[in-house]
């Protein structure tokens, strides 16, 4: 009996020995920091909730990260259905007496819905243990840093330079970090964290500035110093990846103490740049790198005729922001080949998030000619959207106006807008102006942009997606108001409305039993005088139909813009002629790519 209870309380003791180094061996100390490439020392407090932290590579920023899952870590994915999950991820870390002021950064993505799936993190005494399926709130020294995190499907940085820890001074705390949902609606993903750095500066990060004086190939990054300013000044590194630089990578530049500007020069042209910048207070001393607002150079203005149908490439620039709806270019959606498309997955698919209000552009810089008037814009469109909210505009803008992410385009100060609200179409549409007006920038550069618009609540997939653009000033204008007279059985009159001005070499028509159109190589059927605008069309087969079309003739200039204008059905005995919807076709200077409407 004695050696069994001798027995009971060594394992006891080896029990609580256990116990108790799991429970104080767990704190940290300052700085703290962890990337998860390797581990995770994170405490999960999952329960039998649905959607589970876990640690895995399903995600990260890069290689390994923290997130919610549904499948055990096999995807950074939720159930939004019927399924409310709250759980917590939490580290014990010990914060030093005299403790004030620290600098706090993790890097995090997560989309959710609105106030209902979200990340929260909380600093808490460690006499405060989370539970899974209650959610923390403030007071009794608890403390929310920063907002809700979600609605955003890329990786964002959070950053607090000036984290109060004055209440944990001298003691432990537990820093919290709380995924919750509703088992109403949510969309994919749910939150990842990974990069988490907590640490009380002996080098203060400067604040990074607008960048100024972007032209295509240099750009001014700037600051503001940080107090006390460093004294060995500071450390610059520009990307074209938005991977954040380690302590260990080299800078792109250095300034001296008290230059809190920088000239960066041989970037190339419509290029995204991302930027990061931090103090230097001695050899082995330096602050954080602290994120600038990214940068996209500016275009080398193109010329006319201008003609992009995205076959091999996409020099289009973009607008993004954190707009979690943006313009992508790749093959999911083409007419045909590539496009550029409205994606909310970076391009791997053309759809759009519905829940968040979203306003992105893509442009392309162009020179007018000086004494240019009229020219003829078309391009091919589809998207179905929603009504007045989510759509498609199109406009013609002053090369001193760049558009905003998040900030939709209104006419006026030299904004033009080109058509009306493009949407509610799944199949491709072609959009044909011959009348439109470069009077204004006549002589000077034009940016010619595409703006997708989304609100907040609904719509209808997919996106919009654009192709085959083309921008020229005609040489030969193109007649309208096409019309079918008397029809027989094996004659009928055609007509049609000269344009302005009207050709000098009249026009020539072309008649078929098929709907394939002419080419420029194809020879006419027909051809009538200047100033004939009718033709007599005899020899044709009872109850056959036919299709036309006809082009102007501009001295020996047979530059091609055929228009297909109905259809007509000649019945033997008994005539009927149905007029359809007229389709226009017409090919560009280079024949290889017809553009149809």
């Amino acid at each position: 009996m004695k050696k069994i209870s001798t027995f009971l309380v060594l394992l006891l003791c080896l029990i609580n020995v256990g116990f108790l180094s799991k429970l104080y061996g767990q704190a940290a100390t300052l700085p703290y920091t962890q990337n998860f490439s390797t581990s995770n020392d994170l405490t999960l407090t999952n329960g039998t909730q649905t959607n589970k932290w876990v640690y895995g590579s399903a995600v990260g920023n890069a290689a390994n990260s923290l997130y919610i899952s549904n499948d055990n870590g096999v995807t950074n994915a939720y159930t939004t259905a019927s399924a409310t999950s709250i759980v917590q991820a939490y580290r014990d870390i010990i914060i030093p007496t005299g403790t004030t002021t620290s600098i706090f950064a993790f890097d995090w993505k997560g989309d959710g819905e609105s106030t209902y799936d979200l990340l929260r993190v909380w600093l808490v005494p460690t006499t405060y243990t989370p539970v899974a399926g209650t959610t923390i709130t403030a007071g009794a020294g608890r403390i929310q840093v920063g907002g809700n995190f979600n609605q955003q499907t890329t990786w964002q940085n959070y950053l607090n330079t000036n984290l109060n820890l004055s209440t944990f001074a001298g003691s432990t705390m537990r820093l919290v970090f709380e995924w919750k949902n509703d088992g109403s609606g949510g969309n994919q993903p749910p939150a990842a964290i990974d990069n988490i750095n907590l640490l009380i500066p002996t080098c203060f990060m400067p604040t990074p500035l607008a960048p100024t004086a972007i032209t295509a190939a240099t750009a001014t990054i700037s600051w503001t110093a940080p107090t006390p300013a460093p004294a060995n000044g500071y450390a610059y590194y520009v990307s074209t990846s938005n991977v954040p630089p380690t302590a260990a990578t080299v800078p792109t530049g250095t300034t001296a103490a008290g230059v809190t500007t920088a000239n960066v020069a041989a970037l190339t042209p419509n290029t995204t740049y991302y930027w990061w910048v931090r103090s230097v207070c001695g050899p082995t001393d330096n602050s954080l790198w602290t994120t600038g607002a990214s940068f996209l150079t500016a275009q080398i203005p193109t010329t006319l005729p201008y003609t992009q149908n995205f076959n091999t490439s996409n020099d289009l620039g973009y607008t993004t922001g954190n707009q979690v709806n943006k313009w992508a270019y790749g093959s999911v959606v083409g007419n045909a080949g590539n496009s550029i498309y409205i994606s909310n997955d970076n391009g791997v698919t053309n759809s759009y998030n519905t829940s968040s209000s979203v306003a992105v552009h893509a442009y392309r810089d162009i020179t007018i000619p000086t004494g240019t008037t009229l020219s003829t814009l078309t391009f091919d469109w589809k998207g179905d959207g929603e009504s007045t909210y989510d759509l498609l505009k199109v406009w013609l803008v002053p090369i001193s106006y760049m558009p905003v992410a998040g900030t939709g385009i209104t006419a006026g100060a030299g904004r033009i807008q080109v058509g009306g609200s493009f949407n509610q179409q799944t199949t491709w549409q072609n959009y044909l102006n011959t009348n439109v007006n470069l009077t204004t920038f006549a002589g000077l550069n034009m940016r010619l942009v595409f703006e997708w618009i989304n609100d907040g609540s609904g719509g209808t997939q997919p996106p919009i997606a654009v192709d085959n653009i083309n921008l020229f000033i005609p040489t030969c204008f193109v007649p309208t108001a096409m019309g079918v007279g008397t029809v027989g059985s094996s004659t009928s009159t055609i007509n049609w409305t000269a344009p302005t001005p009207a050709p000098g070499n009249g026009y020539a028509y072309y008649l078929s039993t098929s709907s394939v159109p002419p080419t420029a190589a194809t020879t006419p059927t027909g051809t009538t005088a200047a100033g004939v605008t009718t033709a007599n069309l005899t020899g044709l087969t009872p109850n056959t139909t036919y299709y036309w079309w006809v082009r102007s003739v501009y001295l020996i200039l047979w530059y091609v813009l055929y228009v297909v204008l109905l259809i007509i059905v000649f019945g033997l005995r008994v005539l009927a002629l149905q007029l359809g919807k007229y389709r226009q076709r017409f090919l560009m200077y280079r024949t290889s790519t017809p553009l149809m409407i």
